[in-house]
């Protein structure tokens, strides 16, 4: 995780580990827009709310 701004950011492999998913899922979210993503680079970096929402969402969703 890096901070930027106050903002947290993840790598693509820091969330697919503690997600349990493979590296190429979380890329495909990203390049969906499932989850919004920043190029640094070479690397993408995801913003700790992006993931919050996502999980906010996914979840109501399997509620109703």
């Amino acid at each position: 995780m890096i901070q930027i701004k106050n903002e947290s950011y993840y790598t693509v492999d820091e969330i697919a580990e503690s997600m349990a998913v493979s590296k190429e899922a979380v890329r495909e979210w990203c390049r969906s827009g499932k989850l919004k993503a920043s190029r640094f680079g070479k690397r993408l970096y995801i913003p700790a709310e992006s993931i919050k929402q996502t999980l906010e969402k996914n979840f109501i969703e399997q509620q109703v």
